[in-house]
């Protein structure tokens, strides 16, 4: 489930994510007044399209690494050997009521983060960047991994995640442009 706020009035989505390989990557959004929006990554083109009507299809330029899209890819870029030039422990603080662990970080690039950690957990709580930042909580295990079930992107949207499963056949036609009504001729 997700919860986007767009101008200040909060809208409930079922939200799913999937990622089948390192060029196939889609998210996608439903509600039952505004149907299914979907953003598909599929090798070297990128999809947007709605139940609505809106479609565009474009290639995707030479700069943008599929592989390195999804939910979570702020954390798995800054986890990147070679991707810090520096981290600086700033000291433990109250943020929203827990204790947390700040420090600081300089890209390669020059970029400032900041990340805070549970004193208590140990889990990453808090993660900001030069695009926006994210609130993670409500840890629990995934097989071999612990990952996040509460995601905020900045104030724009919350996923409170129902299931996550790993290494599951995901059919090629979630990756493909849609076909509705908008497309049958007349």
């Amino acid at each position: 489930k997700a919860q986007m706020n767009i101008n200040g009035a909060i809208h409930d989505f079922d939200y799913t994510a999937l990622k089948k390989s390192s060029d196939k990557y889609a998210e996608v959004m439903s509600a039952d007044g505004l149907g299914e929006m979907r953003e598909v990554y599929n090798g070297r083109s990128h999809l947007t399209q709605t139940d609505f009507g809106h479609v565009q299809e474009m290639p995707l330029p030479e700069s943008i690494d599929v592989s390195k899209l999804g939910l979570l890819a702020h954390i798995r870029l800054f986890a990147e050997s070679g991707s810090l030039a520096s981290l600086k422990y700033m000291g433990t603080y109250t943020r929203d009521g827990r204790k947390v662990h700040l420090i600081d970080g300089k890209g390669v690039s020059g970029t400032s983060l900041a990340f805070t950690f549970d004193v208590e957990t140990k889990m990453l709580t808090y993660l900001t960047g030069p695009v926006y930042g994210m609130v993670l909580g409500d840890y629990r295990k995934v097989g071999d991994l612990t990952l996040p079930f509460a995601i905020e992107r900045e104030s724009l949207m919350r996923l409170r995640i129902d299931s996550i499963k790993v290494n599951q056949p995901i059919d090629d036609a979630k990756f493909a442009r849609k076909k509705n009504c908008y497309d049958i001729p007349n």
